[in-house]
């Protein structure tokens, strides 16, 4: 594989950091993606757990609604000191964009389909 020289990124912030990595290219990435949708509780409507090219799999990512719309929080833990820290994140911004959009779609997929099942199990003549 050939190698390419990419910069690293702040987890938290996207934020483009100084120094430089070298990865080999590596294959596209494919994300399979189960979703569950829940009450929403403040911001969260879901959660989602993705397997990585068939090898890799990350549970607990969480689906969210801000005022911009829907985002994807990173599975994260407590620290001693209070504070949150994510435990697993993409390391660039384009494999951040492909995970989020597919946790996304996701997540529509499966609202879609449990209205497909209310709706094919109230009929209207019911009503």
């Amino acid at each position: 594989m050939d190698n390419q020289t990419i910069p690293s990124a702040d987890p938290h912030t996207g934020e483009v950091l100084g120094q430089q990595e070298t990865r080999a290219n590596y294959p596209p990435l494919h994300f399979e993606v189960a979703v569950r949708p829940v009450s929403p509780t403040g911001n969260l409507v879901g959660f989602a757990d993705v397997k990585i090219n068939g090898a890799f799999l990350i549970r607990g990512f969480k689906v969210l609604i801000g005022d911009k719309g829907m985002f994807v929080g990173a599975p994260s833990r407590k620290e001693d000191n209070g504070e949150y820290r994510d435990v697993a994140f993409p390391l660039t911004a384009e494999a951040r964009e492909q995970l989020h959009e597919a946790i996304i779609d996701g997540y529509n997929t499966a609202i879609n389909k449990m209205r497909e099942i209310l709706n094919a199990s109230t009929p209207e003549d019911k009503f």
